[in-house]
């Protein structure tokens, strides 16, 4: 079986989702099998989202222009971008972001597993040349050393660069920055506005520089930005609903104290 790398997971169930359900009743499993088409055109897109073209849709699909239109339109699944030019379904983009935010991790993983393989070094022993065989093996640890070293102090002045088709880290504010119809769908996500949202790229592309990561494909810098954001907003707002918990405990002890001290005595 051939192994493909655009994928996306589907439920089992999902013949018998409420807006899906919806739309079998209408146009029958033409519909159903539509609803899938597009979300298959979606994953092929870098950002997940396609644009607003039913004409040209209905050619790829071989199906009418109308259709496609009532799918996309009149079932709650997809969402327009606020310039109106592009859709794309939030539910869909969540699992690809948490699926390419998997993917980054297991690439890391294995790319760090990978160098600490290469950085065992065996010690040969042969039965007649055993002093000689362990002197050379610590002659050559120490020629490594020196060598990594000199490595070291001409890496520090000299820039480093991220493989063909990535963005330098030094760039990722910038990169992001710049992509005007992901940030709005990010700010609608997320109920954040474009300032704050700036701000934000400007702590994550800090972030990866302070990691000491060289470059991101750009659609790995969305999709981990995004995580990212998602987890950082998360923890803000626990901390919020906390510091207002515990200024709440505090007032009711100081009205209980105030009742307390007008009360003695009466």
């Amino acid at each position: 079986m051939t192994k493909h790398t655009s994928y996306f997971s589907h439920d089992s169930n999902s013949r018998n989702d409420e807006k899906i359900l919806a739309v079998r009743m209408r146009h029958g499993a033409e519909g159903y099998g539509v609803y899938f088409m597009i979300l298959e055109r979606l994953r092929e897109e870098d950002d997940y989202t396609i644009t607003k073209d039913y004409n040209t849709l209905a050619f790829d699909f071989r199906v009418s222009s109308a259709l496609i239109k009532s799918i996309v339109e009149d079932f709650n699944l997809f969402t327009t971008t606020p310039d109106g030019k592009r859709f794309y379904s939030k539910n869909f983009m969540e699992r690809m972001q948490l699926k390419d935010e998997a993917s980054r991790k297991r690439s890391d993983a294995g790319r760090k597993g990978m160098e600490a393989r290469w950085r065992v070094t065996t010690l040969p022993f042969e039965d007649n040349n055993v002093i000689t065989n362990v002197e050379n093996s610590i002659t050559s640890k120490e020629n490594k050393s020196k060598a990594k070293q000199n490595k070291e102090k001409e890496s520090k002045n000299t820039p480093t660069h991220p493989p063909a088709g990535m963005i330098n880290v030094s760039q990722i504010e910038a990169y992001l920055g710049g992509e005007q119809s992901w940030q709005e769908i990010i700010c609608m996500q997320n109920n954040i506005t474009p300032e704050e949202l700036h701000h934000h790229i400007s702590q994550f592309a800090n972030l990866l520089g302070e990691r000491g990561e060289t470059g991101k494909t750009p659609k790995d810098a969305k999709s981990h930005f995004a995580n990212w954001l998602k987890i950082k907003l998360k923890e803000k707002n626990e901390t919020h609903a906390k510091n207002n918990t515990n200024n709440s405990a505090d007032q009711l002890q100081r009205d209980l104290a105030n009742f307390a001290s007008t009360h003695v005595g009466r």
